[in-house]
């Protein structure tokens, strides 16, 4: 897939390529968070498209704490954080447990769930590993 349709299509990209899902993440976290760098027209329309195509959806880049109502706003299928739930806010920190359930808690108000009504997917570091394991608590 050429460069030019990836950045201009990029639903239309992952699906030609046949891959299983897309993540939309910004390239350098210097040049500011996802909305910095995509208007919210055309993030929206982004997920809807994607939505449609029945196409797995991730947004990330520079997730901050408090940007959990506008993300459930565009429904996508998952959400990535890292600064987010690192410690001090600073993705070279280790990853803090009780960051990662406050973002879930705060992703499920977002999107109008209780813990028990909705499946949300949360990270928590393998011990010792350095690697992530998936919980769904």
């Amino acid at each position: 897939v050429g460069e030019q349709q990836l950045r201009r299509f990029p639903v239309r990209a992952a699906i030609d390529s046949r891959c299983s899902g897309l993540l939309l993440d910004t390239f350098s976290k210097s040049s500011g968070s996802l909305p910095d760098v995509m208007s919210p027209y055309e993030l929206t329309d982004l997920c809807r498209r994607a939505r449609e195509s029945c196409l797995p959806l991730a947004l990330a880049g520079k997730v901050g704490r408090d940007d959990a109502e506008w993300l459930c706003d565009l429904e996508p299928s998952i959400v990535a954080v890292r600064s987010a739930v690192c410690d001090l806010g600073d993705r070279r920190q280790s990853v803090n447990e009780d960051l990662v359930a406050a973002f879930k808690l705060r992703l499920e108000a977002a999107a109008g769930a209780t813990p028990a009504s909705q499946d949300v997917v949360a990270f928590r570091p393998s011990t010792g590993s350095g690697r992530f394991a998936m919980v769904n608590e």
